[in-house]
C-alpha cells in the first residue's frame, strides 16, 4: 500500500513545475519552498454548474496540491490562489491573462490542511470538482486548461482524489452497493458477525497526515456560494 502511495505521488509531482510553485519557490512562503507540487487553473462555478462571476467576469481559481514536508508520501495541503493584475488587464478576460502572461503573479489566498478538506467528483463529464471543508461549507471548481491534454489532466486530479480518499471511504461505498444488489434480488443483507466490530462509518486520517500545522486560515472568509479566492 506504501509503495502504491509513493508511485502515485512520483507520477503527480514529476510533471513540469506550474507558475504558483514557481513562485512559491522564489521563497515568499518559506513553508513551500522544496515542496514538490501539482497545480491547475479552475473556474469556480455553482452546484448546477453555472459560473459565479463577479463583475461580469469568471473566477479564476488556481488550486494547488502540496506538501509541508518534502518527504511525506501523501499530500497534505491544499492552496487556493488567484492572479494578481495590474488595472490595465483588468478589461482582459481571465483566461487570456493567464495564457498570454506566464509570469503572472498569484495572491495566495487560502491554505488548508487536507485532513480538513474532502474532494471529490462533481461531474467527470463536465470536468468538476467538489471541495467540502471540516465547517461544512461547500464550493465548486471546473478545470479550465484549454489546451489539448485537458482530458489527461483531469484523470491526474481524480486520482489524487482517489489516493486522498480515507480507505473507509471505499469500504462504505462497497457495503452500500451490495445492500442495493442484495435488496434488489430479494435478500435481505445479513448482519455483521458478533464479536466482530462493524466497520467504522468514519476513517482515521493515515498517520502520515498527522503532522503539525496550523488550523486552516483564510484571509477573508466568505459565505458559501460567494467566491472563494
Amino acid at each position: 500500500m506504501q509503495g502504491t502511495a509513493v508511485t502515485r505521488k512520483k507520477g503527480f509531482f514529476t510533471r513540469k513545475m506550474g507558475p504558483l510553485q514557481r513562485q512559491l519557490r522564489q521563497g515568499e512562503y518559506g513553508l513551500f519552498k522544496f515542496s514538490p507540487m501539482f497545480e491547475s487553473d479552475f473556474v469556480q462555478i455553482s452546484k448546477q454548474g453555472g459560473p459565479i462571476e463577479i463583475h461580469n467576469q469568471e473566477q479564476i481559481v488556481t488550486v494547488g496540491i502540496t506538501s509541508t514536508n518534502p518527504l511525506l508520501l501523501i499530500p497534505n495541503v491544499l492552496l487556493l490562489a488567484r492572479p494578481t493584475v495590474s488595472p490595465e488587464e483588468q478589461a482582459t478576460k481571465p483566461k487570456s491573462r493567464l495564457r498570454h502572461h506566464p509570469r503572472v503573479r498569484f495572491e495566495l489566498t487560502r491554505l488548508f490542511p487536507l485532513r480538513f478538506v474532502k474532494i471529490t467528483v462533481h461531474n467527470a463529464e463536465r470536468q468538476q470538482l467538489r471541495f467540502k471543508l471540516a465547517s461544512g461549507r461547500t464550493f465548486y471548481l471546473q478545470l479550465c486548461s484549454e489546451s489539448d491534454r485537458r482530458e489527461e489532466l483531469f484523470d491526474a486530479w481524480v486520482r489524487i482524489v482517489q489516493l486522498l480518499r480515507p480507505p473507509s471511504d471505499g469500504v462504505l461505498e462497497e457495503q452500500k452497493e451490495k445492500a442495493k444488489k442484495l435488496k434488489g434480488s430479494g435478500v435481505t443483507p445479513a448482519p455483521p458477525p458478533r464479536g466482530k466490530a462493524s466497520p467504522p462509518l468514519k476513517g482515521k486520517v493515515s498517520p502520515v497526515l498527522r503532522i503539525a500545522i496550523p488550523e486552516p486560515w483564510e484571509l477573508a472568509g466568505r459565505r458559501t456560494g460567494e467566491r472563494v479566492t
